[in-house]
């Protein structure tokens, strides 16, 4: 039983690594991302790319803070 218990408690560990790392960094991906193609589509390089870049950051620091790493 307490194999199982342990196990258990990797699995919960692994979850909740996968939560923090998604947390932060699909912000800054999705904003790279769609900065990336509205500047091509404007033809603005690299001005909504660092814009939504920096909005992402933004974002991952208040998740962070909000989850009290």
């Amino acid at each position: 039983m307490r194999a199982g218990k342990i196990f258990a408690e990797m699995i919960k560990a692994r979850a909740l690594g996968l939560t923090i790392v998604f947390m932060l960094i699909m912000p800054i991906a999705l904003g790279g991302v769609a900065g990336f193609f509205l500047d091509k589509a404007l033809g603005t390089m690299p001005i909504f790319f660092l814009i939504l870049i920096c909005m992402g950051l933004v974002a991952s620091a208040r998740t962070a803070l909000k989850f009290k790493l």
